[in-house]
């Protein structure tokens, strides 16, 4: 079978709980859901499902999260590896062939 590696996550107990007890219904252990996705996204050379940001999702950010993302991005400018708006839109639309009008609303 090869070498082996850890996973570890970090996630509230809620969530942990509410997608174990539904995985335990399917009959279907944590690990062998991780290999799955893990193969899926081999064979979709990316994620093997849609990602979307929910409407409203500034308001169920945390702290934490609002943080994080506002770090990344001054490191971003600060290491020159941020890019126009424009071509961040045009890069998801075309790998994940997701119509502009979707992504951005109606915006021009």
């Amino acid at each position: 079978m090869g070498e082996t590696f850890i996973v570890e996550v970090t996630m509230n107990q809620e969530t942990r709980e509410q997608a174990e007890a539904i995985l335990r219904e399917m009959g279907v252990s944590v690990p062998v859901v991780i290999r799955m996705l893990y193969s899926q996204i081999i064979a979709h050379d990316g994620l093997p499902f849609d990602v979307r940001m929910p409407k409203g999702i500034d308001e169920s950010m945390s702290k934490e999260e609002e943080d994080a993302v506002s770090l990344m991005t001054l490191n971003d400018l600060r290491n020159g590896n941020a890019i126009p708006f424009e071509d961040f839109a045009a890069r998801i639309c075309g790998k994940y062939n997701i119509p502009r009008e979707e992504l951005l609303g109606n915006k021009n």
